[in-house]
């Protein structure tokens, strides 16, 4: 290796590091929303583990590393379970058997940082 290619290879880890370092520092100030019908539940995604709405018992969220992910659903098709795990604001995945929107947001995130509301 030549010089200029060790300086190129130390700026793009040190830059690695620096983005890592400041996604991790992000991730706190996430938060985890369930919507289902009219009813709006926020959940701290910085507490590991699993748990389920009490009205709808058989589908299974799961908290882990600062994200959220539907693990265990007893919908047909699985797209909601096969979505993964969230950790970004403004990722999401539905379960639309089941009526229910998982959503990740921020809580630095304004209304002013949207583009419309609908009622």
């Amino acid at each position: 290796m030549r010089k200029k290619d060790l300086i190129l290879v130390s700026v793009l880890i040190i830059g690695g590091l620096v983005f890592y370092f400041i996604q991790q520092n992000n991730s706190s100030n996430l938060y985890a929303q369930i919507t289902h019908g009219s009813t709006v539940a926020k959940l701290n995604i910085n507490e590991n583990g699993a748990f389920s709405l009490p009205e709808l018992p058989r589908v299974i969220f799961e908290v882990r590393n600062n994200r959220v992910a539907f693990v265990f659903s007893d919908c047909p098709d699985q797209l909601c379970v096969n979505a993964g795990f969230l950790n970004r604001a403004g990722q999401m995945a539905a379960c639309l058997p089941n009526g229910l929107i998982l959503s990740v947001h921020s809580y630095e995130t304004s209304e002013d940082d949207l583009d419309i509301i609908l009622p």
